[in-house]
């Protein structure tokens, strides 16, 4: 009987894989922002096309991950409440979860594909090259020195203006 309980709290763990790596990805990823396109980062496509784009992605890519291992996981142990509640076969339970978990990571991609798309098409393109260059230099550097929330705020701000990107550092 222990044997059995224990087999069944191993496989819930190992069905829930996906969504703890997505989740300490997102962990990683939140301390360790990579302001060079292609090094260890979100990297899709849509993502390494520009500077603006790959860091926005690294800058917004954590907390994506994170939310989206969070519900992977919550939805991952709700079903195998479900199949250990119903009495159905726990043999499938790894490969459920992890179908699940599989799931969020696509949608993960394709939702920075979305966001990083959307933001290429925001003011930031409009504006001069010189407008772009600072907003890139200004974000590198708020990764070397500023807390994450206040990277992220500040990237999700849509604040092109290079005043206004002043007087939000300041």
């Amino acid at each position: 009987m222990y044997m059995s309980i224990l087999l069944q709290g191993f496989q819930v763990i190992l069905s829930c894989i996906c969504a703890i790596v997505l989740l300490f990805i997102g962990l990683y990823f939140k301390k360790h922002i990579k302001p060079e396109i292609g090094k260890n980062g979100f990297s899709t496509p849509g993502t390494m096309e520009t500077e603006e784009g790959w860091l926005y992605a690294q800058v917004i890519g954590p907390q994506i991950a994170i939310r989206f291992g969070t519900t992977a996981l919550v939805t991952a142990l709700f079903v195998d409440a479900l199949i250990l509640f119903f009495g159905i076969d726990p043999e499938n339970m790894i490969i459920y979860g992890n179908t699940i978990g599989f799931c969020f990571v696509i949608a993960l991609l394709l939702d920075m594909e979305r966001r990083v798309k959307d933001f290429l098409n925001s003011k930031l393109f409009l504006q001069d090259a010189d407008t772009r260059k600072e907003w890139i230099a200004m974000v590198k550097e708020m990764i070397q020195k500023e807390p994450y929330a206040r990277l992220l705020k500040f990237a999700e701000s849509n604040c092109f203006d290079c005043e206004a990107m002043k007087t939000f550092l300041s």
